[in-house]
């Protein structure tokens, strides 16, 4: 870092952060550069980012919201923003839960009710104001066809939207598109993570254990994606064998199909709930038998799961330093790339 009068230049090569246990990392790239000139930060080339981003066009994380997901923005408009600056910026948390919300005609969850789980383009037939959301991430839009202003919804309750956000109404909204998550499952009751059988022939099914963590095992990386969970080193699926919704039932690594019997919830009370009947949670017998059980009447924590990133956590000064200004800056972006980097196991260069 060299320092000239005000301004000054930061070269941040390969960082890694990462939050709590959800696996996902801000990653600054080698060769990106931030020049800092009388407080505004201007990004001299673009920046790739492993998570959905809110951006604020004032300090403190307030005024109009802009989300960005994954892909290229070559300029503040590209982001649907019409300021002139960025002001402050955050990470969106990553949710694992499918999206759920209630639409209601009256203030107070009150009057006609509404409910979705995927993209609504045009809500002009039904006047919103008040919103629950049960689960998930939405993005809400002011006018139809995604467009006007947008507002992060997390999981809660809306009473008064015209409060909340200070419009009349919402034209459209859709649940925010997660990226795939690449995530280890470690058993809270016995320490130890869910790892596949590695069959040489790669047939299926195959077994599911547990055994102690390491990060170099593909048996032990899986990735969460549309409720599926695949294995990456047999991209098989967890699959509840023979479909039956059933206390009881045998779980093991399925070829993906895509059926109901392969999808699941991860929720945030760590239980893994199969979609076949969403009473029933992932659980285990010893360390060698999954199966399902009926949700939480079993002890000591056997049905519950912990979610960890198979990723370390890096942190340098010079990031730390950027983190302490996020929320007083003018951002000035020349350009954003926003990419979601779910293995990252060595270094990337760009040219």
């Amino acid at each position: 870092m060299c320092c000239c009068g005000e301004c000054f230049i930061f070269f941040i090569f390969f960082v890694f952060y990462s939050f709590l246990c959800f696996g996902y990392r801000v990653t600054v790239l080698s060769k990106t550069l931030f020049e800092i000139n009388k407080g505004v930060l201007k990004f001299k080339k673009c920046i790739s980012l492993s998570c959905s981003w809110l951006l604020f066009d004032e300090e403190c994380y307030f005024g109009n919201q802009y989300i960005l997901e994954e892909g290229h923005y070559p300029d503040l408009t590209s982001c649907g923003c019409t300021s002139t600056a960025i002001k402050s910026l955050k990470p969106i948390p990553y949710s694992f839960a499918e999206p759920s919300v209630s639409l209601f005609s009256l203030s107070g969850f009150k009057g006609l009710e509404d409910s979705l789980c995927s993209d609504a383009e045009n809500m002009s037939h039904f006047f919103i104001q008040s919103v629950r959301v049960h689960s998930g991430l939405w993005v809400a839009y002011e006018y139809a066809l995604f467009k006007g202003r947008q507002m992060l919804l997390q999981q809660g309750g809306y009473p008064v939207w015209a409060e909340h956000s200070g419009w009349d109404t919402i034209g459209s909204l859709k649940p925010l598109r997660q990226p795939k998550a690449y995530i280890q499952l470690r058993s809270r009751a016995l320490g130890s993570v869910l790892t596949s059988e590695s069959l040489p022939d790669g047939s299926f099914p195959a077994k599911l254990f547990l055994s102690p963590a390491d990060r170099s095992l593909d048996t032990q990386r899986w990735i969460f994606t549309h409720g599926l969970l695949k294995n990456t080193a047999r991209m098989g699926c967890l699959s509840v064998i023979g479909a039956k919704a059933c206390a009881g039932a045998p779980v093991a690594l399925w070829e993906e199909h895509g059926r109901i019997n392969q999808r699941w919830s991860l929720n945030e009370d760590g239980s893994i709930c199969s979609h076949l009947n969403r009473s029933l949670a992932l659980d285990l017998r010893g360390t060698r038998t999954l199966f399902l059980h009926q949700k939480h009447t079993v002890c000591a924590n056997g049905d519950l799961w912990d979610i960890l990133s198979n990723f370390e956590v890096l942190l340098t000064q010079d990031i730390l330093a950027l983190r302490l200004h996020l929320d007083i800056m003018t951002f000035n972006l020349e350009c954003i790339n926003v990419k979601h980097f779910g293995q990252l196991l060595t270094p990337l260069e760009i040219n």
